[in-house]
């Protein structure tokens, strides 16, 4: 192995390293699929301009089609009130 080759693995390792011990300060590279699931069912924040998902935003998007799922809140996942 070429020793430009070496110092790029070791190099790349060292920063795979650093980020999973301190954090990333990238954005994460969500798919298309993903980032759609997330915007149909999130809310802007008024102030923030930021996308989120509050707690009944998140059971909705996880709950599979079809199942009713209660929450701590005790709106189910199936009402028409939890449309977005």
């Amino acid at each position: 192995m070429a020793a430009a080759s070496v110092e790029a693995a070791v190099s790349s390792a060292v920063g795979e390293v650093k980020d999973a011990l301190l954090g990333s300060t990238s954005d994460p590279q969500l798919s298309l699929q993903t980032k759609e699931a997330f915007l149909k069912h999130a809310r802007k924040d008024d102030e923030s301009g930021e996308w989120y998902l509050g707690e009944d935003d998140f059971v909705d998007a996880i709950t599979p089609e079809g199942e009713n799922f209660v929450g701590r809140t005790g709106r189910s996942s199936m009402d028409p009130g939890n449309a977005c």
